[in-house]
């Protein structure tokens, strides 16, 4: 299927390469376009079986019997129905999906700004950008490097071979962060956000769920991924969503003074790692959010 990005772009994602698949979205979606929109092709297939023998009677009776044959036929007709839509394998259905969208004129393919001010809330989208991560998770696992990196390659010199009380809690509370980092990964979703589409100001924030993921996480991260999802909310007129990229943990109440007051006791005298910017977690533009049902590059 070729589509236009950008005025003037084109792109071919016949061979298309999943890094996202929310499988039972796209089963069930597929499954409600299918019954409303598309014919269900059955053909009966008949099967007849036939066994045929022909002995003689006199080895059947043991001799008794000494002139004649004896035939017997065994028929078994059996039937079976075939579905055509009756598919398993994911990818192929979400390819069948895409194109009953397209040809129902239910797939809205994002470009320009003409196209974002032409979406509606429940519209099915399909747009190409790059996504960036929720910047407090970002600064959190930079954060988790940053201590690793320590622990490992500027190790406490402890001369009667004990380790100090400091660094002992530095330890537990990388193991805390990590611990909580993974249980956020997996029980909330993780808000990417695009960039500006064309020449609109308004930028789409994608919700992923981890254990969708079709590859790894990193290849999302300020790539330029293509995303197909079903709209369920646009802003309201000079409506801004400052908030809109948290996460639902503990980790949306870390503001600068707490980043600060932990940087100057666990990451003393680095420059790995800057300050934090609560600015960062501020989107002035208008955000259109998304439920992502597949993405690909």
């Amino acid at each position: 299927m070729k589509m236009m990005i950008n005025g003037g772009i084109y792109m071919d994602n016949r061979a298309l390469i999943p890094l996202y698949l929310n499988g039972d979205m796209i089963n069930n979606l597929f499954t409600i376009v299918i019954q409303e929109f598309a014919e269900i092709k059955s053909e009966n297939i008949r099967k007849q079986l036939t066994i045929s023998a022909n002995t003689p009677l006199y080895e059947l009776t043991s001799g008794k019997i000494i002139q004649g044959d004896l035939n017997v036929q065994l028929l078994n007709e059996f039937s079976s129905q075939k579905i055509e839509e009756r598919v398993s394998i994911v990818i192929t259905i979400l390819s069948r999906l895409k194109n009953i969208l397209s040809e129902q004129s239910m797939l809205n393919v994002i470009g320009s700004e003409s196209d974002m001010k032409n979406i509606r809330e429940f519209d099915f989208v399909q747009f190409t950008s790059e996504l960036y991560k929720n910047p407090v998770i970002e600064y959190i696992e930079n954060i988790i490097r940053v201590m690793e990196m320590q622990l490992a390659f500027s190790p406490e010199s402890v001369e009667s071979g004990d380790e100090s009380q400091e660094h002992k809690i530095k330890r537990q509370v990388l193991k805390v962060l990590k611990d909580d980092m993974e249980n956020c990964k997996r029980e909330k979703c993780l808000k990417f956000v695009s960039n500006s589409i064309g020449k609109s100001n308004a930028r789409i924030v994608v919700p992923l769920e981890i254990k969708y993921m079709a590859d790894n996480l990193d290849y999302i991260e300020g790539a330029k991924i293509t995303v197909l999802g079903k709209v369920i909310r646009i802003p309201k007129e000079k409506e801004i969503n400052s908030y809109s990229l948290l996460s639902g943990t503990y980790f949306d109440y870390l503001n600068e003074e707490y980043f600060g007051e932990f940087k100057n006791r666990f990451l003393k005298n680095t420059t790995l790692i800057r300050d934090y910017d609560k600015k960062q977690l501020e989107i002035n533009e208008p955000v259109i959010e998304i439920i992502p049902i597949a993405m690909y590059i």
